[in-house]
């Protein structure tokens, strides 16, 4: 079985307890779905004189990493192959301040004159429930944006429960 390690940037694959057709296939996978062309690099000389590929390959066959980022993508193309693998996420995750969370979506929070709207509030449950992500709001046009990443550092730094267990 094919060991994927999972860190903050890459992904680390292990074939050491993988059958030789499942790392056969699992290295092709890796060498050939990962590629991308650097469109700029074709127009240089280097390239025009074939020392150089435009085709940049994100899987380092050297150390066997890839970024994080195609983690779905690897399962996808593993279980079509039917190859055998396992995930071990090393990534660790800020504590959720549950109590906070709770008291946010319930309304239980006075904000003041603020009144969060539900699509901020449905926004925040989200990052919280998937331990982080990205909120796209525009700036500066009354959408909440400062708001919300107030109430999302509440939600996953507890900066006052640390304080007080220091």
């Amino acid at each position: 079985m094919i060991q994927i390690f999972c860190q903050s940037t890459h992904m680390g694959i292990d074939f050491s307890g993988a059958t030789k057709d499942d790392k056969k296939a699992a290295l092709n996978i890796l060498n050939n779905k990962f590629i991308a062309e650097d469109i700029k690099m074709r127009h240089s000389w280097a390239v025009k004189s074939g020392h150089v590929s435009p085709y940049k390959n994100f899987f380092i066959s050297d150390k066997n990493i890839l970024p994080i980022g195609f983690l779905p993508f690897v399962e996808h193309y593993f279980k079509e192959q039917e190859i055998e693998y396992a995930i071990n996420d090393l990534r660790r995750y800020p504590a959720v301040n549950k109590k906070f969370v709770k008291a946010l979506l319930q309304n239980e929070l006075d904000f003041g004159e603020y009144v969060p709207r539900d699509y901020q509030l449905q926004s925040i449950a989200k990052v919280v429930k998937n331990k982080g992500g990205i909120i796209k709001l525009p700036m500066g046009c009354l959408s909440g944006d400062s708001e919300i990443e107030v109430m999302v550092d509440d939600a996953l730094f507890d900066i006052l429960e640390k304080l007080d267990r220091e």
